[in-house]
């Protein structure tokens, strides 16, 4: 079954975030990676705060879709055609897993 990824082409470490487990966990995912295909990734921000068009908090993935994240001057941008900015407790509480080494190449 399709479901939502996160590709980051950006020199940005990212937070994606996943609920299929019923909690909300966010994982670390380095430059030049991929989320796992066995990942339904719900949304996504940078690590260290920089802006993904122009906003600092969640950018939530809506349905089966990609989002490509590049770095664009002092921001970041989203290539995501069904995306949106959301708050930061659109996911409810979050617990922030920082194990290296998640996802995989691109």
């Amino acid at each position: 079954m399709p479901k939502g990824s996160v590709r980051n082409h950006s020199s940005r470490t990212l937070w994606v975030v996943e609920t299929d487990t019923g909690t909300a966990v966010a994982h670390l995912l380095e430059p030049s990676q991929q989320s796992p295909s066995s990942v339904d990734a719900d949304g996504f921000k940078a690590v260290d705060g920089t802006p993904i068009d122009g906003h600092t908090s969640w950018v939530k993935i809506r349905d089966i879709s990609t989002a490509d994240v590049r770095d664009s001057g002092t921001e970041l941008t989203r290539g995501c055609m069904v995306c949106s900015s959301v708050t930061e407790f659109e996911f409810g509480t979050v617990r922030f897993d920082r194990s290296p080494g998640w996802g995989r190449p691109l």
